[in-house]
């Protein structure tokens, strides 16, 4: 389920960029990685 686990990302503030809006490179990593495993 990509919903719950995007959910647990918003806990993590260093996934979020100095803009507070969109993901930092560490967030799209955590993204691609989830995108990953739903998908393998």
């Amino acid at each position: 389920d990509l919903y719950q686990k995007w959910r647990t990302l918003r806990d993590h503030p260093e996934y979020i960029s100095l803009d507070g809006l969109h993901p930092s490179t560490l967030g799209y990593t955590q993204i691609a990685n989830l995108f990953y495993q739903a998908l393998t």
